[in-house]
């Protein structure tokens, strides 16, 4: 229960960061990244979900940050702002509950699959010459 409030609350900072932050608005160089997300060196199972949030640590006027969604282990941001970010990633899979009365309900449990050492995000630099940006989530 504990994963699932925590995932939750992962989820809602991250949007609210990416919102408020004026997710892709235009305010400096940005750069294009795509790559792919792994965790352990393996592909993210067929049924994860997930998002790969930047954000800029700079208050200098350069754009604040992207999202986009992982499908299939890969993902493409279009404004990624150029400088120091700060790379945070929200992946979790849901299954029904195992409680018969809540599945039968629709309720379902959620499995964040973010190694704890990467739940606060990590400092990366988005370069102009680098567009290929490949994540190994390792524990």
């Amino acid at each position: 229960m504990n994963r699932i409030i925590s995932s939750v609350v992962v989820c809602l900072l991250m949007f609210a960061v990416v919102v408020g932050c004026g997710s892709g608005s235009k305010k400096g160089p940005t750069v294009k990244w795509s790559g792919t997300v792994t965790i352990n060196g393996q592909p993210l199972p067929s049924n994860a979900q997930g998002q790969i949030v930047v954000t800029s640590n700079s208050n200098t006027g350069a754009s604040r940050g992207d999202q986009a969604e992982i499908v299939n282990g890969a993902y493409s941001l279009q404004n990624v702002p150029q400088g120091e970010v700060t790379v945070s990633f929200d992946i979790y899979t849901t299954a029904p509950a195992k409680d018969p009365m809540d599945a039968e309900r629709g309720v379902m449990d959620t499995t964040n699959l973010v190694p704890d050492r990467w739940m606060q995000g990590v400092v990366d630099t988005a370069d102009k010459n680098d567009s290929a940006k490949n994540f190994d989530l390792t524990k």
